[in-house]
């Protein structure tokens, strides 16, 4: 008699749950945000310093920007039309997350402080900010690891993940750094677009397309060890992008920069992630490895959960974050 064994693998995909996602610190230094030294501690924000004189991240009052935790019904991807108004009641999905506490300060300081829209944070910390930082064993590092929430996706992973699962696909797109425009996928055939240090999308010119635009460094953790890639990521908009689905600028000190007098814009239906590789081990220094942020002209990012759930246009592009086992049984 032959005997069988039959096991149930659950694989899990991660869904992105907010427009905005900034990985590690999220944008290390905002305008109204905060910076650290030898003697913050990570939950007492009293201990907090705010940012004063250039931050890294820049931004204008009159930005248009708009981020919206709407979850899109999938006729407003395919039709079109202004998206509903929200409901009174709380949206159940973050506007914008990080993956630790202070990134997340930042983050909402720094669209607070973009466009007056949303919670700027340094109103609520009391009494108010005094010092910096945060570090469990040596508080003057600056190398000291940021503690992360586990339960939120590392980005530069999740890119290495595509990379890995889609670089050597022939059905997918990989472009050089440098200028480009034209159509990378739509609703009917969406897909994987990576694109290798600046993706610059010059000004007159359109660069649009449907499923995962991944803009990143050229650093292989395959294949190399030191940790500083040649080619930086950078998104750099003096014309028009739009994409529906999830757009990923991550890498050593990443840039995206939309900015430009001729009407620069961007819109995505969908979320857009950012972070640097400060959590990737092996930098020198944490400014070696800040996101930057410069946005003067229109960027909207609207969150559609349809394209993200099960049996949407993307989902079945997102990399696997884990399997388990969830039933063994004789056959």
């Amino acid at each position: 008699m032959v005997q069988g064994m039959e096991i149930t693998v659950k694989s899990v995909r991660f869904i992105p749950e907010s427009p905005v996602y900034f990985g590690n610190g999220g944008i290390e230094r905002p305008l109204g945000g905060f910076e650290w030294t030898s003697s913050s501690d990570p939950t007492d924000p009293s201990t907090w310093t705010p940012i004063t004189g250039s931050p890294s991240s820049s931004q204008a009052s009159w930005i248009p920007f708009q981020v919206s935790a709407l979850d899109h019904p999938t006729d407003y991807i395919y039709n079109g039309g202004a998206p509903a108004p929200p409901s009174s009641s709380p949206h159940p999905y973050e506007i914008w997350a990080s993956q630790n506490p202070i990134g997340q300060f930042n983050v909402e300081a720094w669209f607070a402080n973009s466009a007056g829209a949303g919670n700027d944070p340094t109103i609520n910390v009391s009494p108010a900010p005094t010092s910096t930082y945060y570090d469990t064993t040596d508080k003057s590092s600056p190398d000291y690891p940021y503690p992360v929430d586990p339960s939120l996706p590392d980005v530069q992973d999740f890119a290495w993940a595509l990379w890995n699962q889609y670089a050597s696909s022939s059905t997918v797109t990989k472009l050089g750094s440098g200028s480009h425009s034209g159509t990378y996928g739509d609703l009917s055939s969406p897909g994987v677009t990576f694109v290798t240090g600046n993706l610059t999308v010059d000004a007159g010119q359109t660069f649009r397309g449907c499923g995962i635009l991944v803009v990143r460094d050229d650093y292989d953790p395959n294949t190399q060890t030191d940790n500083t890639p040649s080619t930086k990521a950078r998104l750099q908009v003096r014309g028009r992008l739009e994409w529906t689905g999830l757009v990923i600028v991550a890498g050593w000190a990443p840039d995206i920069d939309i900015d430009d007098d001729a009407g620069a814009s961007v819109t995505i239906v969908g979320a857009l992630f950012g972070e640097d590789s400060v959590q990737s081990g092996g930098e020198t220094s944490l400014d070696s490895a800040t996101i930057i942020m410069k946005i003067r002209n229109s960027l909207s990012v609207f969150y559609s959960n349809a394209l993200f759930r099960p049996g949407g246009l993307i989902y079945d592009y997102l990399p696997l974050v884990r399997k388990e086992v969830v039933g063994i049984r004789d056959i």
